[in-house]
């Protein structure tokens, strides 16, 4: 491997000397069986709603409020990716609260989704 750094070498030799096992018969199953036992998806949905409602009401608040520059920052920050705006420079201003309401929504959603799907999910047939 001639991408390893010098002191991942020994590392990787431990681990390419190590013989590969596989599962045990029905280990997927059994692990499954366990998850889908478990109950739980109420606080899936209010780590959602904490993450996500908050948030997005910033979101919509801040498009309300600087809606005009978010829009002209966009299309600074696309004008500057195609090349077409050499002479002004990409100046353009980004919200670093607004970057963390999107993350903390995609979160939201993330567990909101994971919480939907942990729902809908029949029981596994033993």
């Amino acid at each position: 491997m001639d991408d390893l750094e010098p002191e991942e070498q020994a590392l990787h030799r431990v681990l390419r000397a190590v013989r590969p096992e596989p599962l045990p018969l029905g280990f997927r199953d059994a692990v499954m069986r366990s998850v889908a036992a478990r109950r739980g998806v109420a606080w899936e949905w209010i780590v959602a709603a904490a993450l996500g409602l908050p948030s997005l009401a910033y979101l919509v608040w801040a498009l309300v409020a600087h809606g005009a520059d978010l829009a002209a920052g966009a299309d600074r920050i696309f004008a500057a990716a195609q090349g077409f705006d050499e002479t002004s420079g990409a100046a353009f201003f980004v919200d670093g609260l607004l970057v963390i309401a999107v993350a903390l929504v995609g979160l939201g959603s993330l567990s909101a989704a994971h919480a939907l799907l942990r729902t809908a999910q029949r029981p596994l047939s033993r």
